[in-house]
């Protein structure tokens, strides 16, 4: 009996050891959303309010939304006068930035 003891410890000894050296998932890449997601979120905001968009290839984009059309949206990013149109399939992550929380981040 007590050798199967000793046994089952060793097991858990090298599952924790197999668990500490894995990658912790908070720093995992965030998995793409579903584009039809990613337009009702943009629907939902509005043109004119400010969002933060972590595009599959790592950018972040920060600005308004100044356009929503079926497979992309414009966004006037900051300091730029100029649309720039992100489709809803290449788009990550999607926030919401309050003009005040904008203005604190920076």
């Amino acid at each position: 009996m007590r050798r199967s003891f000793r046994i089952s410890l060793k097991t858990v000894a090298l599952a924790l050891i197999a668990l500490l050296a894995a990658p912790p998932a908070a720093f995992a890449r965030p998995k793409p959303q579903n584009p039809e997601t990613i337009h009702r979120k943009i629907v939902q905001r509005g043109i004119g309010n400010w969002v933060c968009v972590e595009e599959a290839n790592g950018i972040l984009l920060t600005g308004r939304v100044a356009t929503i059309e079926e497979q992309a949206f414009g966004m006037q990013l900051e300091n730029c006068p100029d649309i720039t149109m992100i489709r809803y399939a290449d788009v990550v992550r999607l926030r919401s930035l309050s003009s005040s929380s904008k203005t604190m981040g920076i």
